[in-house]
């Protein structure tokens, strides 16, 4: 796992994630094909502008080996809650206590695609999900005595990506981008 903060790569490594390190997804310091699977999770719409978030994915693309893949997730600028973070300004977020770290742009579900296809991705799925208020969610999932029985509900709520309002409803958006095999 790595992580932009130094503080999350030691608490992770603190938690048992022995090779949690510091680094920058626009500069992965890892050799060429490197990894089977590569997960960023909601980590591109972190960064300053629609390029980094292209040239990260072309990194994530240099590091997967041939025949493996990328999950790559980002925040949905289509849902209402996406949209109106965007738009309100940086203080008023963190004074609420709303979004307590800083945000960049992000990509529609056929952005995402596009970009992953143009860095040389073959797009094996696509989807949306958390269909529920994040924030809910999050707090719903802090005060749970039961956990398995919170994932399990909250995964009914995803029953919503096959529905038409889907593109709308759901807070993330998430390619499964495979890199072909070399020929």
């Amino acid at each position: 796992g790595i992580d932009l903060s130094a503080v999350a790569a030691t608490n992770a490594r603190r938690r048992g994630f022995a090779n949690a390190a510091r680094a920058d997804v626009r500069c992965l310091p890892f050799a060429d094909d490197a990894f089977d699977l590569v997960v960023s999770n909601s980590t591109l719409d972190h960064l300053d502008d629609t390029a980094e978030i292209r040239s990260s994915i072309a990194e994530l693309h240099r590091v997967v080996r041939p025949g493996g893949a990328a999950i790559i997730t980002l925040d949905n600028p289509r849902c209402p809650i996406v949209a109106l973070r965007t738009i309100l300004p940086d203080r008023l977020l963190r004074a609420t206590g709303l979004v307590p770290y800083d945000v960049g742009p992000t990509l529609s579900l056929q952005g995402l695609t596009r970009t992953a296809e143009d860095c040389g991705f073959a797009v094996a799925d696509r989807t949306t999900f958390m269909h529920v208020l994040r924030v809910t969610a999050l707090r719903s999932a802090h005060r749970t005595s039961d956990p398995h029985g919170w994932v399990r509900r909250a995964l009914r709520h995803e029953r919503r990506a096959r529905r038409l309002t889907a593109q709308v409803s759901g807070h993330f958006v998430a390619v499964l981008a495979v890199k072909p095999e070399v020929r």
